[in-house]
């Protein structure tokens, strides 16, 4: 999950730091800026973020079984 929340950071900052290229007056700003996809980004977000649920779900459902077997010991 670590790896999860990292990439969702990672995807979130990439995506909040693009900058308008049709604007003028970022000739400074878009000098050292690499290109970014933000469909792809998005993508990439929406898809962490299914696993991220998808991990937790099973963490849950993992956690309730242990407390179960404790619970009836």
């Amino acid at each position: 999950m670590d790896i999860s929340s990292a990439s969702v950071k990672w995807i979130a900052h990439r995506v909040a730091n693009a900058t308008n290229a049709t604007e003028p007056g970022f000739d400074a700003a878009l000098a050292g800026a690499t290109p970014v996809d933000l469909e792809s980004e998005m993508v990439a977000l929406a898809d962490e973020q299914l696993r991220y649920e998808a991990t937790t779900r099973l963490l849950e459902k993992a956690y309730a079984q242990v407390r179960a077997s404790v619970r009836e010991r």
